[in-house]
């Protein structure tokens, strides 16, 4: 059985930011600084910045 838990739009913006920050590092290999901004903002990818302002509008066009 699930339990489900209420948090604020803004809250799980930051969350599903911070996932996506990761998932980029990971599938980059970072384990350095060197290749840190590489990984964030891969070839034919949305920069972070652009991936959260898309990823609000969605969340907070209702």
């Amino acid at each position: 059985m699930s339990e489900d838990i209420t948090i604020t739009k803004e809250e799980y913006l930051s969350l599903k930011c911070a996932q996506e920050e990761l998932d980029r590092l990971e599938v980059g290999g970072v384990d350095n600084w060197e290749w840190y901004e590489d990984s964030l903002n891969p070839d034919g990818s949305l920069s972070l910045d652009d991936y959260k302002e898309k990823l609000k509008k969605d969340i907070f066009k209702s």
